[in-house]
């Protein structure tokens, strides 16, 4: 796991930041092995994500991210990765949770625009990224399962 000195101790984050004089903050995790932190720094705020898996420009979050990008879908910015230490330095999008303070009507619209995206992501024509692992990313009944006992393991235990 990843501690408050070693995100400190990132070059590329200090460099990104211009200094090693930030405020970090843990956030809840998710259904995943990733965790979250909250980086202040001056009058802004980043998310730093540390995932295992993050060796190389290669890991999917990035390329999906960049396919998104492309498709012109709204995905958090990537400032910075630190692969030496699995960190990844995003675009903080905020900390409300728009379903727990929407009224109804807006929690309806809000599930409109969701399914919404589904469907703008569903038309992404694959054939555009047959070189990239995006192209290559499904889910399957192994998938769902690995998915679902993920979400289990991580968030109810």
């Amino acid at each position: 796991m990843i501690d408050v000195k070693d995100i400190k101790n990132s070059a590329k984050l200090c460099n990104f930041l211009n200094k090693n004089e930030f405020e970090i903050i843990e956030l809840a995790g998710d259904a995943s092995t990733r965790k979250y932190f909250r980086i202040k720094y001056d009058n802004s705020n980043f998310i730093l994500c540390y995932d295992k898996s993050l060796q190389d420009n290669d890991h999917n979050f990035i390329k999906t991210q960049e396919v998104f990008l492309k498709e012109k879908l709204n995905v958090p910015k990537i400032f910075t990765c630190d692969f030496e230490r699995h960190l990844m330095l995003l675009e903080d999008l905020g900390s409300e949770s728009l379903l727990l303070n929407s009224k109804e009507k807006d929690a309806i619209e809000l599930y409109k625009d969701s399914i919404r995206l589904i469907k703008d992501i569903q038309k992404i024509n694959l054939e555009n990224y047959k070189n990239s692992n995006f192209y290559n990313l499904y889910f399957d009944r192994e998938k769902y399962e690995f998915e679902f006992t993920m979400t289990i393991d991580y968030l109810f235990k």
